[in-house]
């Protein structure tokens, strides 16, 4: 199965799959440093998948990890309590199409 996930910075990021498509909204947050937040979600998704977790948990820890690189001076350097935290306060919500 495919997976399409189109990123709209401070917006989050849109998943389509054959089972369904999700938005994932991060919270509001002052962004720092935004370069490689695109990066660090995709890196997200993809270690979420390979521990196992299932659509659409690693879009939020995806959303989760580019917010948290957002917030730092520097690019890819995160930390896993941000994360874990940002994780939390990540919203998730099925999208339909008519």
């Amino acid at each position: 199965t495919r997976t399409v996930i189109v990123t709209f910075g401070a917006q989050g990021a849109i998943c389509v799959r054959r089972e369904g498509i999700w938005w994932a909204q991060p919270p509001a947050i002052r962004s720092v440093n935004p370069i490689g937040s695109g990066d660090s979600l995709l890196a997200g998704v993809v270690a979420g998948r390979l521990r196992g977790e299932t659509w659409p948990e690693p879009l939020i820890l995806g959303v989760a990890c580019g917010v948290a690189d957002a917030l730092t001076i520097g690019q890819g350097s995160i930390r896993p309590e941000e994360v874990t935290r940002l994780r939390e306060q990540t919203t998730i919500q099925r999208l339909t199409v008519d």
